[in-house]
């Protein structure tokens, strides 16, 4: 499998992600400024060329930013999950689709017969982001299994912190919010055990 990073289960990627969560900060500023502040860093340096040799040509700034911006906002996601999805759930990073110019959705979550497939990206990039999305959702689709279910997700997120390292209480709840319907879409969909004429009813009346 051709990716940055495969963890076999939910506990391996938190385990994967301990850097990211001890030092890494969603910070305001261009990717340029924010990396100049951390390069001598070994933790940053350690990843950013993980990432660097993974892709094989030459990265920017920003690729490596959005990518630890990105590594973080999954932590906070995977260890708000039930024990057993710790168990039973493969996170896959810059997933390699065969055959598709290098095309790399950001994560893959793999459970049961669902692919959950997740961009990340900033409000001004949210339908972007959603074109991407679908557009490797069905080139995967031709790889899969018919039975396979390929969910796109983009999430958006905010900085949250300033120039100053002052914490941005508001835009840290906006993130929150979207971890928390991150983390619903999820359970939905591991915990689902409804038939497809039950979901279409449900979803008559939830439009009632």
């Amino acid at each position: 499998m051709k990716c940055l990073n495969h963890s076999s289960c939910i506990s391996a990627f938190i385990e994967y992600t301990n850097s990211v969560n001890s030092y890494w900060q969603i910070r305001s500023g261009s990717a340029e400024e924010r990396a100049s502040a951390c390069k001598s860093a070994g933790y940053f340096v350690e990843l950013s060329n993980t990432f660097t040799n993974f892709v094989q040509n030459k990265t920017n700034d920003g690729q490596v930013i959005s990518w630890l911006d990105s590594l973080s906002l999954m932590r906070r996601v995977a260890i708000r999950l039930y024990e057993e999805q710790l168990k039973n759930i493969n996170v896959i990073t810059e997933y390699v689709i065969p055959y598709a110019n290098n095309k790399r959705p950001d994560y893959l979550m793999c459970f049961k017969n669902t692919v959950l497939l997740i961009e990340f990206g900033h409000y001004t990039s949210y339908d972007i982001k959603l074109a991407q999305a679908m557009q490797y959702q069905v080139l995967l689709a031709k790889h899969f299994n018919k039975i396979i279910n390929i969910v796109p997700y983009v999430f958006i997120y905010n900085v949250e912190y300033d120039h100053e390292n002052k914490e941005r209480e508001s835009l840290v709840a906006k993130n929150q919010n979207h971890i928390e319907e991150l983390v619903s879409l999820i359970n939905k969909l591991y915990f689902q055990d409804t038939s497809a004429i039950e979901e279409v009813i449900r979803l008559d009346f939830d439009r009632i």
